[in-house]
């Protein structure tokens, strides 16, 4: 049962399956990778609530019509400075809600858009919370973004990493997000 708000917000039931590449093995001291382990075991995977805005196809040949930006990189980004605003308008954990997240190592196609997700079984509701919120914490997002003073392409913890990234906050372009952030809000 698909809810639409005055936002173009969806929440929907989804899927979310994790894919086991392997491991890396790191030296403590100095947190250098020594080797990757693949390994191949079958895929997690359980039903759950998310909600997630499109990206215009206009917003993404725009991002990647620059070989300085990665669209990729930027759709991981804007998810996490969207997690990051989350608390400012909903009580609730940062367990409470994942982004998808880009793996280095995966080349498949990733879908043009912003999504937050339940990540345990069956969801908790918070999906439905977000969604009539989504513009305006996107909104919020983006001058997070815009504002954190931080250098580097990938930002900092406080605008674009998440703590709880499973893929340890690789593949993150901040500028990608702003212009991606600011695609979806003009689409709106």
């Amino acid at each position: 049962d698909h809810h639409y708000s005055p936002a173009s917000a969806q929440t929907h039931v989804c899927r979310v399956t994790t894919k086991w590449f392997g491991f890396r093995r790191i030296l403590k001291k100095s947190n250098r990778v020594i080797d990757t382990v693949e390994l191949s075991l079958p895929d997690h995977s359980y039903e759950s609530q998310a909600v997630w805005m499109r990206v215009p196809q206009s917003t993404k040949i725009s991002v990647e019509s620059s070989s300085r930006y990665s669209f990729r990189g930027g759709l991981h980004a804007a998810g996490h400075a969207l997690l990051n605003v989350v608390p400012l308008f909903i009580l609730c954990n940062q367990s409470d809600l994942a982004s998808e997240c880009s793996n280095p190592n995966d080349r498949r196609h990733v879908p043009e858009r912003i999504l937050i997700y339940e990540p345990r079984p069956g969801g908790n509701g918070i999906s439905r919370k977000v969604q009539p919120l989504f513009s305006e914490m996107l909104t919020i997002a983006l001058e997070l973004l815009t504002s954190c003073h931080c250098s580097g392409a990938a930002g900092c913890p406080n605008c674009t990493q998440s703590l709880t990234c499973p893929e340890y906050n690789e593949v993150l372009h901040k500028e990608a997000a702003i212009i991606i952030v600011k695609g979806v809000l003009d689409a709106e």
